[in-house]
């Protein structure tokens, strides 16, 4: 397929316009199911599909990479869509704000009784709509590219820039969500059909659009790189953020670029389940814009930012029959990749300021991982399993972790990363028994994590209430000053998380529901005044990590 289609684009490029026909034929279903997943309406969709092949023949002597043809056809298509959205502002309900009571009464059955068996194709559209309403935005996409595009696993995976693996599982997910109704979905879809004289209109139009000029010579085919850094700039000053990028399961960047970029303002990852999984998500630090990264139905857990926003570190089980391991994705939740092909761990890691190192426990050793040469070295005992907590100070100079000593508790150390020294703090075990979740402050002249002090134990009841007494505390880098944050009533509070200036930090707490026990949420709360604000209330939410952006300066006690 690739071969066929860098061809037909020579061919266009010397001026043979039936060549580009021969593509709109080709592509133009696989380009109008992705459309019409996005904006919702079959016929709206036709005009976007239109469209983008119009674009596509304009600047085809720009394109870099030819083989990538389809790849950069679906670019082009959901950059469309993006700017339909958001030129109309549609205010009708999307399909992810669809009521399970609605999706409900989008069963096949209730539909044939209710057409009697006859339903126009118009109906017919709508049954499937609601019932694709089930599934994730990618589970939909995949479905309807590979049933009413009629695309293989491996034409999705070169259209959608996705491994074919991730295609397979999307559509056997799809397809054990909609269960009875599968064969209903495979039937509609395989079924409808664009215009038939769809190549014809768009061939028509074709005649009267001039090409933009190639370079000629070596230089054919621009950077499409350049051109997209260009594109992306540019929609965003026009107000086409991160999170629409994201939503529709593009980079900023495109065609497959490896060209990372940031969030321009403070970001929270955290770990989420609101549909059985649990998936990486970023959010405001207000709480607002709630962006799923990972949509994946393996488990992902304990998201980091890199230092410098364009990566994020996380835990997951992506392999079957293995153990948790590390792995790496872009910001946007692209170019998703393991850290080391052997390496097993279910701790959560924490970056070196100079983003090249990592510090990661396995089976009760802190190990320093440098990613340029893949080198792993040991640096200190944790003292049991997965027991570690690493935090890398801001300045570079010290690991925080958590060491354990059987039948003792659980001790609070900063490794001096030169010279392996080791510095306890809170040594205390029968005042202090346990510590975890360190986290340095952003001037690294603090630390806030989890304590749990000592009392005596009353009754069975009591216990229960003293394992709920975990909360944030506050302790100066020299040891000193040790300080409550968040009050110990209510269920244990965990993972703190600082805001850039200090002022501010994110937590996980649970809230107790009589009908199913504690859900965790995520809260923050004002470090000098105690004001607390609860930022998540959707599902179970757990482990934040706030992105100080790299162009915002951390605040410094003496400032």
């Amino acid at each position: 397929m690739k071969n066929d289609d860098v061809e037909l684009i020579q061919r266009v490029l010397g001026g043979d316009e039936h060549a580009f026909s021969v593509l709109v034929r080709k592509y133009q279903k696989p380009v109008h199911g992705l459309v019409w997943r996005k904006v919702g309406d079959f016929h709206i969709a036709e005009e976007i599909t239109q469209d983008t092949f119009l674009k596509a023949y304009k600047e085809l002597a720009t394109l870099k990479k030819p083989h990538r043809f389809a790849r950069w056809l679906s670019v082009i298509a959901t950059r469309s869509c993006i700017a339909w959205l958001r030129k109309k502002r549609l205010s009708t309900q999307s399909l992810e704000d669809t009521s399970h009571a609605q999706l409900e009464k989008a069963t096949y059955s209730g539909y044939v009784i209710q057409e009697n068996e006859q339903m126009t194709a118009e109906a017919q559209r709508e049954v499937v709509q609601k019932l694709l309403a089930k599934l994730r935005e990618n589970e939909r996409t995949v479905i309807t590219l590979h049933y009413y595009g009629e695309m293989t696993h491996e034409e999705i995976s070169e259209f959608l820039g996705t491994s074919v693996g991730t295609i397979k599982s999307r559509l056997r997910r799809a397809q054990q969500r909609l269960k009875k109704e599968a064969p209903m979905v495979r039937e509609a879809l395989s079924g409808f059909q664009i215009a038939p004289n769809f190549t014809e209109n768009v061939m028509r139009e074709v005649s009267r659009i001039t090409p933009t000029p190639s370079t000629g010579g070596s230089q054919r085919f621009v950077p499409w790189a350049i051109a997209a850094s260009i594109l992306a700039v540019a929609l965003l000053v026009l107000g086409i953020g991160y999170h629409y990028f994201n939503r529709f399961g593009l980079s900023p960047d495109s065609e497959g670029s490896t060209v990372m970029t940031a969030p321009k303002t403070g970001k929270v990852a955290f770990t989420s389940n609101r549909d059985g999984s649990w998936d990486i998500w970023t959010m405001n630090p207000d709480g607002s814009d709630p962006i799923n990264l990972t949509q994946d139905i393996a488990i992902d857990l304990h998201p980091t930012w890199s230092p410098s926003g364009e990566q994020i570190l996380f835990v997951s089980f992506r392999e079957e029959g293995k153990e948790s391991s590390l792995y790496l994705m872009d910001a946007d939740g692209n170019n998703i990749r393991k850290v080391l092909d052997n390496w097993y761990s279910r701790s959560h890691a924490a970056w070196a300021p100079d983003g090249k190192r990592i510090a990661s426990v396995r089976d009760g050793v802190l190990y320093i991982i440098t990613l340029d040469d893949e080198s792993v070295v040991p640096v200190a005992q944790t003292g049991f399993g997965s027991v570690g907590d690493p935090a890398w100070s801001p300045d570079g100079k010290e690991i925080a972790f958590i060491h354990y000593k059987p039948k003792q508790g659980y001790e609070l150390r900063l490794l001096n990363v030169e010279t392996r020294k080791q510095t306890v703090f809170l040594g205390e075990l029968e005042k202090y028994p346990v510590k975890f979740d360190p986290a340095w402050s952003p001037n690294g002249e603090q630390i806030a994590f989890v304590l749990h002090k000592f009392r005596p134990i009353l009754s069975h009841t009591d216990a229960i209430a003293w394992r709920d007494e975990e909360t944030i505390y506050i302790i100066n880098r020299d040891g000193r000053n040790l300080r409550q944050l968040v009050s110990e009533k209510g269920p244990d509070a965990l993972h703190p998380t600082w805001s850039p200036h200090e002022n501010e930090i994110i937590y996980q707490q649970g809230i107790h529901l009589p009908e199913i026990g504690d859900i965790r949420q995520l809260f923050k709360i004002n470090v000098n005044t105690g004001i607390k604000t609860q930022l998540t209330n959707v599902g179970s939410n757990t482990g934040a990590d706030w992105l100080v952006p790299p162009a915002l300066p951390v605040q410094s006690k003496e400032q």
